[in-house]
């Protein structure tokens, strides 16, 4: 019966994430510089930011050589990989909850989460992620055969491509499952299996720039050059708009098992505390997203504890409730927000300066903007950051074509320099969500 159910609810999330994308408009910044990454995998670009995690643009680019180029396949790709998510993870909670009934409660809040609802549509490397330490997981969970700990390690390595930091993650699985009387035989065919899935970007690394370990080392130092450190302060609040008062849920799971020897209770607690203290003092961004990274397993932990707590089947209906109104009262907003961006993409000052620039520019040309990615990617130009307010180094440096500026990413022009450069206005889209852009010729002699 609860199969069935399971199934039911996957086709609705999996159509309700096709009707949300089908109201979408352009893609986000990040996702548009993905989606530039897999367009260079499989042919001619003038802009890519190839530092960037790179598994999520190669799938893509895979699935480009039979469809074609297209955003649509892209994020279609992302909703298949969401809702095959939610079919792991329900097989993952089933083996710590025992109960096919609170498997299905547990997939159904993670969809609900705002997180997970906002994310699941997005051509991002969270849910991706998420997916295949799952899958890890799974298969260590239901198999101790050297092959299948081998896939594991495959799959390990993976998720590892997709994002570095899921590697806390997966060394605490990798020695709660593999650390046994046979550990010298388990490690040797998971290290075996993760260093195979990330021998192409080792390979990468040497032949494009000379360092195996570029893509590890690049995204460092990108992060450490240009993000700040936040309060951890912020992580915590992230934390309680994510889950409301199921936290108190969750705090009492932590105090009931932390004296106790329950083998997978601990494993969820030390995959929890141990990514918590990660994202609070060495991650400099608090961004709510990340806690993606543990909500599959914070999800189980609830759950577990209601399992605990409940003395009668009224006690428990309560808590499930408990839990899922808390989610609730995050999910609703984000529904709003998500329709409020949807009407900002889709007719906004960005995608109008793109269909301006269109029908004048040539792939290849230059162009100079404090929104780069998006002129890069849909128009194939060699696009830069409006990095520094000097017009001068910016000709000297790059010989634009064109400028492309928002007063909300970035300064606009100073008009005393247009006749010193030969830079003409051409046009100005403004929306009402609060975007601008301005667009300037560069007039070759």
């Amino acid at each position: 019966m609860y199969k069935k159910l399971l199934y039911v609810f996957l086709v609705i999330f999996f159509l309700l994430q096709i009707y949300v994308v089908s109201l979408q408009g352009l893609p986000s910044w990040d996702e548009v510089v993905y989606l530039s990454n897999a367009k260079s995998y499989i042919g001619e670009v003038h802009f890519q930011e190839d530092f960037r995690f790179p598994l999520i643009s190669l799938i893509i680019a895979g699935f480009w050589l039979f469809t074609g180029e297209s955003v649509l396949i892209a994020k279609l790709l992302v909703i298949f990989i969401s809702t095959a998510n939610m079919l792991v993870f329900y097989h993952v909670s089933k083996h710590f909850l025992k109960k096919d009934n609170l498997a299905l409660l547990s997939t159904v809040t993670l969809a609900l989460t705002a997180q997970y609802l906002f994310w699941a549509t997005k051509i991002y490397t969270d849910i991706l992620t998420i997916f295949l330490a799952l899958l890890t997981l799974l298969l260590l969970i239901k198999n101790t055969d050297p092959k299948y700990i081998l896939l594991a390690g495959f799959l390990a390595g993976l998720s590892f491509s997709a994002r570095f930091s899921t590697l806390i993650t997966l060394a605490i699985i990798g020695a709660f499952f593999l650390l046994n009387k046979n550990y010298l035989k388990n490690v040797s065919s998971f290290g075996a299996g993760f260093f195979v899935a990330l021998l192409p970007w080792f390979i990468s690394g040497l032949k494009n720039h000379a360092n195996p370990l570029y893509f590890v080392i690049s995204q460092h130092k990108v992060l450490q050059t240009y993000t700040q450190f936040e309060s951890p302060m912020i992580l915590l609040q992230n934390l309680f708009l994510e889950y409301n008062l199921a936290l108190f849920i969750l705090i009492l799971f932590f105090f009931s098992n932390l004296q106790k020897k329950n083998n997978y209770e601990l494993l969820l607690i030390s995959i929890i505390l141990v990514n918590l203290l990660y994202f609070a003092f060495f991650v400099n961004l608090k961004l709510p997203r990340y806690l993606l990274a543990i909500s599959p397993f914070i999800i189980i932990a609830l759950y577990l504890q209601v399992k605990a707590m409940s003395k009668s089947k009224l006690q428990r209906n309560a808590l499930i409730t408990f839990i899922l109104i808390s989610v609730l009262l995050t999910a609703i907003p984000q529904f709003n927000e998500m329709h409020k961006q949807t009407i900002c993409t889709s007719t906004g000052a960005v995608k109008e300066s793109i269909t301006y620039l269109e029908d004048i520019t040539q792939p290849g040309q230059t162009i100079i903007s404090s929104i780069w990615v998006y002129y890069g990617y849909y128009l194939n130009l060699e696009a830069y950051s409006f990095w520094t307010n000097n017009i001068s180094e910016l000709v000297l440096s790059h010989e634009p074509d064109y400028f492309a500026l928002s007063t909300r990413a970035g300064a606009l022009i100073d008009e005393e320099l247009t006749d010193t450069h030969h830079i003409e206005l051409l046009t100005r889209f403004e929306d009402n969500c609060g975007y601008d852009v301005t667009l300037y010729k560069r007039v070759r002699n």
